[in-house]
């Protein structure tokens, strides 16, 4: 059965092993990835003006072999007319961290007073307001991470025809398979005590899990191996001028 991504995700609808991986990963490594899809689907949501801009150059750069097998999400308005399904896929994932946090502020409420509190279902876990330290350090200092989320928009927003058109054969046939990507070895073994500061958590420890499509992977990959091609050239001509000076040295000895 295809994955329906017009009904919203629950929490309780996880199997176990879901929810108990999901229940293991750190309360920094939860909120910064809360943190970091908000930024995303608000640069989306929001119709960016840079990044539309943005996609409208890199489709204009791709060549038209692969730009035919592209799903725009602008299709030709200056509006995200219809956003990729990899940028739903991750606000489904970001709709069950919420409620993952939800339920974790409860838990936190209720071991600290004698009455205690009832979980109840979020009606809206976009407009949750989320109380824990972590969060609200990040938000803080959420100008600094405004050029991350467009570029996370970029990217997202750039996948092949077919997958935007989940079907049977998609890698995600279920919010437990989201789930799944996101609790990975490194994610359930992440231990903030492993690191030394708050920069080096956020830069090295590699807790980011951004749901990328296969397009925008591909395209980026050959940007970079044009680049790694480029810097070899330039160090091979450094090279033979370094080994020119060199004889020229030696005739003038």
């Amino acid at each position: 059965m295809v994955l329906d991504l017009t009904v919203s995700p629950q929490l309780d609808s996880l199997n176990e092993i879901s929810r108990e991986n999901l229940s293991k990963i750190h309360d920094y490594a939860l909120d910064y990835n809360i943190f970091l899809f908000k930024g995303i689907k608000e640069c989306i949501d929001n119709n960016e003006s840079s990044l539309i801009e943005s996609i409208e150059a890199l489709f204009e750069s791709i060549p038209n072999e692969y730009s035919k097998l592209i799903h725009n999400p602008l299709g030709g308005s200056k509006t995200f007319k219809d956003p990729s399904t990899t940028s739903k896929l991750q606000n489904r994932l970001l709709e069950l961290l919420i409620q993952e946090r939800h339920y974790r502020d409860i838990e936190n409420l209720n071991k600290q007073f004698d009455d205690k509190i009832q979980h109840i279902k979020l009606d809206d876990p976009s407009v949750y307001e989320i109380k824990s330290i972590f969060f609200k350090t990040f938000q803080d200092s959420k100008d600094e991470f405004k050029d991350q989320f467009r570029k996370f928009a970029l990217l997202q927003s750039l996948e092949y025809d077919f997958e935007h058109n989940l079907d049977n054969d998609s890698e995600y046939q279920n919010d437990n398979d989201i789930i799944d990507q996101f609790c990975d070895e490194t994610l359930l073994n992440f231990k903030l005590e492993n690191t030394e500061n708050d920069e080096t958590i956020v830069n090295e420890s590699e807790i980011a899990r951004v749901i990328l499509p296969l397009a925008s992977q591909v395209i980026l990959g050959e940007d970079e191996e044009e680049d790694d091609e480029y810097d070899e050239d330039e160090e091979g001509e450094e090279e033979e001028k370094e080994g020119e000076g060199e004889d020229e040295a030696e005739d003038e000895e």
